[in-house]
């Protein structure tokens, strides 16, 4: 058997070697720059330029001889050599200043002509409405207030306009159903009312007013007839035997007798005006006449 030997470590010196420390680019292998001379075309080094002047050759200069033709040097009346004074340049930033604009020159923008040209702020405010008014007073809204006005308002006509007008409704109706040719007074006299139903038969229809502080009452009836204005007068006013007065109204021939009755012919109808209603001459003449 072969006799193997425990290998032996290797020195730490081996493995951990030692770090260079750091070094510029090594110039030492590159020739230092040199300048072609006129003469012989060798090679001259590159002299530094110095930053101060040459006073050798500004004296020179200033020694020189001056044509009197070159106007430049006319100027120059001194020859001492010029002294030159080396300092540190610095600029000096100013700021440029601030000018007035005078803003009268300028152009207006349409902005300002339209600035210019604003009246609103000059009119007056408009003036609160009644509605306006009551709708802050109660806390509501304007627009619901005004909404319920007008819908009271056109209930209201409404109302007013049907109770005017059935009247004549009821009326047209009793007629047609009694066959008469019959109509509403245009005239009422004041403090009366038409009081309930209008009554009608066969040829005939009854109105019936009544007062409104009292009891007074009178009643307006309207009969089919084919009498005349002679036929009624010997029919009828002179059988009551009655005093009566004869009156001319508007075609109409109107017999007034108790006071406060009267009766004519029209139209093929037969009209009669009774009650206790106090009613004047006057009161009775419009009656007929209305109708």
């Amino acid at each position: 058997l072969r006799n193997i030997s425990p290998k032996q470590p290797t020195p730490s010196t081996v493995v951990h070697q030692k770090v260079n420390k750091s070094t510029t680019l090594r110039r030492q292998g590159l020739q230092k720059p040199v300048i072609a001379s006129k003469d012989n075309n060798q090679s001259a080094p590159i002299a530094k330029r110095s930053l101060q002047p040459d006073f050798a050759r500004v004296s020179r200069a200033q020694q020189a001889a001056k044509s009197p033709h070159v106007a430049k040097f006319q100027a120059t009346t001194s020859s001492k050599p010029m002294e030159i004074k080396s300092a540190p340049i610095e600029e000096e930033i100013t700021k440029p200043e601030p000018q007035e604009i005078n803003r009268s020159v300028l152009p207006l923008s349409q902005f300002d002509m339209a600035l210019q040209g604003a009246q609103s702020h000059e009119q007056k405010l408009p003036k609160q409405s009644i509605i306006s008014k009551i709708s802050k007073s109660l806390r509501v809204n304007t627009r619901a207030l005004s909404m319920g006005l007008a819908l009271f308002v056109v209930l209201s006509t409404g109302i007013l306009f049907a109770r005017q007008n059935m009247s004549t409704l009821a009326v047209r109706l009793a007629a047609t159903r009694a066959g008469v040719e019959a109509k509403l007074p245009g005239y009422k006299p004041a403090g009366f009312s038409l009081s309930g139903p209008v009554e009608y038969s066969a040829g005939q229809i009854a109105l019936s007013y009544s007062s409104s502080t009292d009891d007074r009452n009178f009643t307006i009836t309207q009969k089919k007839s084919e009498w005349n204005s002679q036929a009624l007068l010997d029919n009828f006013v002179q059988a009551l035997d009655k005093p009566f007065q004869t009156v001319q109204d508007k075609g109409k021939t109107i017999y007034l007798f108790n006071g406060t009755n009267a009766t004519w012919v029209s139209g093929g109808v037969w009209y009669q005006v009774e009650g206790e209603s106090s009613l004047s001459s006057d009161q009775l003449l419009r009656i007929a006449s209305s109708l």
